[in-house]
């Protein structure tokens, strides 16, 4: 109203201790907030931790931030009033706190649907998966790679591969010898659906005990992945 009607507006003390107070209280819980987020984010940069961080440290960080910043423009509209007289100083601020509030509140929503809606995990943590896999030499390629954040630091990955043939072979030769099975097919039809049967047994126990080590190595170097489901092309 002050915009339009002037109307008087009694400081004292007690205004500026309030402000003081709840600047103190405020910043104490940034500061907390802060604290937690770079504990379990020691070596990462700021931009990966307003990012990648724990959702409820970050809702605390920013909400707080916002308080502390709103204290401050308190203070600095009523000091003014208080100088100058021109109740309008008060009025502004009022309405910068509660814009500032609307933005905040906008970019939670935004913030929270990413989790609600199934966030994936951080790129770089994505590609260095795929590398992982990529160098395996059973592995020809990724052609299809998902995450999604069940929880703060825990993911769940689906990819499909394409195992490399001749790497495959290779590993079922060093189980067996091909060259017996050859002799022993010899023309013989009966022999050779037997050998292809043995054949296709063979390959798919290869491929299950290659998915096996596959996921356990990410487990064991990506402690963070809990749920792997790789599948093949």
């Amino acid at each position: 109203m002050a915009l339009v009607h002037e109307r008087a507006i009694h400081t004292g003390f007690l205004t500026y201790l309030v402000l003081l107070i709840a600047f103190v209280v405020e910043f104490s819980t940034f500061g907390i907030a802060w604290y937690e987020l770079k504990k379990h984010n020691p070596q990462k940069h700021l931009k990966h931790i307003l990012r990648d961080g724990d959702p409820s440290s970050l809702a605390v960080l920013y909400e707080d931030g916002l308080a502390i910043l709103g204290t401050i423009v308190a203070f600095v509209s009523i000091l003014l009033t208080h100088f100058t007289g021109l109740y309008f100083f008060d009025a502004i601020g009022s309405i910068v706190i509660g814009v500032m509030l609307g933005i905040m509140a906008l970019f939670l929503i935004n913030k929270n649907r990413e989790f609600l809606i199934g966030k994936a995990m951080p790129e770089d943590m994505r590609n260095e998966i795929i590398e992982t896999l990529e160098a395996d030499p059973g592995i020809e390629k990724v052609l299809d790679f998902k995450s999604i954040v069940l929880d703060y630091g825990i993911y769940r990955v689906k990819c499909e591969i394409e195992f490399n043939g001749y790497s495959l072979l290779k590993d079922i030769i060093k189980d067996g010898d091909l060259h017996e099975e050859f002799e022993i097919i010899n023309n013989n039809y009966d022999e050779f659906l037997r050998f292809c049967v043995d054949y296709s047994d063979q390959m798919a126990r290869l491929m299950g005990r290659r998915i096996d080590e596959l996921e356990q190595k990410l487990h064991k170097k990506f402690p963070g992945v809990k749920h792997i489901d790789i599948e093949v092309n």
